[in-house]
């Protein structure tokens, strides 16, 4: 579970990346 709540998290953070290079 802590695997997943990990790889959810870097996802968020991708995105938020993302949208802040944007």
């Amino acid at each position: 579970m802590e695997r997943r709540a990990h790889q959810t998290a870097k996802m968020l953070v991708d995105l938020v990346d993302y949208e802040t290079l944007d």
